[in-house]
């Protein structure tokens, strides 16, 4: 067998069991599916030097495209604007964008808020801090962007991340990660309002994404991604930024993205890159690179 039909059965197999699992509603399931359409295109079946081991792959090939032409329509399907990603970026980037406006960085922007979210906002500001917001809702955003994945034969990088565990475990990791002293006022006052405001959190984070205007992420088409190597290190270990990787994919159907002059872009609401600086300075980072995309607004060009 060659190693050109290994890939190609790899990638098939992995095709078919992303299909029938239910993580292509997650950011991590497009992720994986881009690895294998990146992985198909990247095979050369003309350097098969047997003409009988070359007929055979090109019919291997043929038939592992009609399996990745059906995980196509799927991914499209699940990214589509409206859809199930789409819907979970904007919850939970608003999330975090909504506990960050909270430290007063963007007074003005908060004042032109509607006054019902200026007044959960206040709400919020009133139980806990913005900084124990943002770290105890980490945990929540985590958890409904990671729910696993399952065994992908070409890319076991995904058998290095964390366990998700239990939905029951969220509450002691929000408490965990919190950073509030055991027993103190803020501690008893956190987690008796938990479950309330991480769900108010969530439900302004949905209202806040029209607030603002939406700004351009782009990225030179020559920018290299993290190989399979270095990814089961750092996916062992980085906190990963799933919004920005969405984007990184290049499959975020839900935000218009284009390519042109060298240049990847894409349109992302604003809380997206609101929650991908706040996500920076704790240490998360995109899935698939190293360097931020560089952002344009009307009156900025920097990296996230």
């Amino acid at each position: 067998m060659t190693p050109e039909m290994t890939t190609l059965l790899d990638v098939g197999t992995d095709a078919r069991r992303l299909a029938r699992s239910d993580v292509l509603a997650t950011v991590p399931g497009v992720v994986a599916a881009a690895q294998l359409f990146d992985l198909f295109d990247g095979v050369d079946i003309a350097g098969v030097d047997v003409a009988s081991a070359r007929q055979t792959t090109a019919l291997v090939r043929d038939d592992t495209s009609r399996h990745l032409d059906d995980l196509d329509r799927q991914v499209r399907d699940a990214t589509r604007p409206g859809g199930p990603v789409d819907e979970r970026c904007r919850r939970t980037a608003g999330a975090i964008a909504a506990a960050s406006l909270q430290a007063g960085n963007d007074p003005a922007l908060v004042a032109s808020l509607p006054p019902p979210v200026r007044a959960c906002l206040d709400e919020l500001a009133r139980s806990v801090s913005g900084g124990v917001q943002l770290s105890s809702v980490l945990p929540v955003v985590e958890h409904l962007h990671w729910r696993g994945m399952p065994e992908l034969a070409s890319q076991p990088e995904w058998s290095r991340r964390p366990n998700p565990g239990a939905d029951h475990l969220v509450r002691q990791r929000q408490l965990s990660a919190s950073g509030v002293q055991t027993g103190s006022l803020e501690a008893l006052v956190l987690e008796s309002v938990l479950d309330r405001y991480t769900e108010m959190l969530l439900d302004v984070g949905t209202s806040l994404a029209a607030a603002a205007k939406p700004l351009v992420y782009r990225r030179p088409t020559t920018d290299r991604p993290f190989d399979s190597r270095l990814r089961k290190t750092l996916w062992r270990v980085l906190p990963i930024d799933w919004h920005v990787t969405l984007v990184d994919t290049g499959r975020a159907a839900c935000w218009d993205t284009e390519e042109a002059g060298g240049l990847r872009s894409t349109i992302v609401p604003w809380v997206v890159d609101l929650a991908a600086r706040a996500l920076r300075g704790r240490g998360f980072g995109s899935a698939l690179f190293h360097e931020s995309p560089v952002v344009d607004s009307d009156d900025q060009t920097r990296r996230t």
